[in-house]
């Protein structure tokens, strides 16, 4: 059973959802009218990632299963390395709404975040050349699966 706070942020989740999908989901759109979409977004997401929902997103810094940032470890004097500070609350706010707004996720490593910008990795690049060219080849190659079509994909 979910409790209020689960109902809140799954609520949050939702708008957050919309918004970046009026982004991503608007590829015949351009100019002035995308641009709009894309600020429009963006405040709408500022406002939405709150600290209270950011929290749980800052556990995924420096982990694989979320993304990785050139201040998740830092050297010692003797040698070998410690966890690091990672970056403040509104850098990984700002990456994650550019990643996001790219239909990345922040998840599986699909951003990383160096030098306070975020630049998307090679797992990022094979799920935007799928989002991107997957239907365009399943047009073409009706007969093949899925997981051959990725293929095809990584082979590009």
């Amino acid at each position: 059973m979910e409790n209020q706070s689960d109902s809140k942020f799954i609520e949050i989740a939702k708008k957050l959802d919309n918004n970046v999908l009026s982004v991503i989901g608007s590829d015949k759109i351009q100019g002035f009218q995308k641009a709009y979409l894309v600020a429009d977004a963006i405040s709408q997401l500022s406002e939405l990632l709150t600290p209270e929902y950011m929290q749980p997103i800052m556990a995924l810094q420096g982990n694989r299963l979320g993304f990785k940032t050139d201040k998740d470890l830092v050297k010692q004097q003797g040698g070998g390395y410690s966890k690091g500070p990672g970056y403040p609350e509104p850098v990984v706010k700002n990456c994650l709404i550019e990643a996001v707004l790219m239909g990345l996720q922040p998840v599986n490593n699909q951003f990383n975040i160096i030098g306070g910008n975020m630049y998307p990795t090679k797992e990022g690049a094979d799920i935007y050349l799928i989002i991107s060219k997957v239907f365009l080849i399943i047009l073409y190659v009706p007969c093949h699966g899925l997981i051959q079509i990725i293929h095809q994909l990584r082979l590009m």
